[in-house]
């Protein structure tokens, strides 16, 4: 019966250490996630530029002169004109 015993405390031992094995590397994850999310790249300097109709700006090629954009900052968003490509 001592071997079984001490078999089953193994695997419960071994369960419990490859769970937290397990929640550390989530928390690395959660980590990692947050710092490449748009609010920790927007107070790094970035902005995030949208057209009205909330459809992303990827390329500058993509507006011309007289386009309206939404242009968002880490402390808020503020409506520009394209004036020149």
């Amino acid at each position: 019966m001592d071997h079984i015993d001490t078999l089953q405390q193994g695997v419960v031992e071994g369960s419990r250490s490859g769970l937290q094995r397990q929640r550390e590397q989530l928390v690395v994850f959660a980590e990692m996630f947050a710092a490449i999310g748009v609010e920790p790249t927007l107070r790094r300097g970035f902005a995030l530029v949208t057209r009205l109709d909330g459809s992303v700006v990827r390329s500058s090629g993509e507006l011309g002169a007289g386009d309206r954009v939404s242009v968002r900052l880490a402390d808020g968003t503020v409506g520009m004109v394209v004036e020149e490509q």
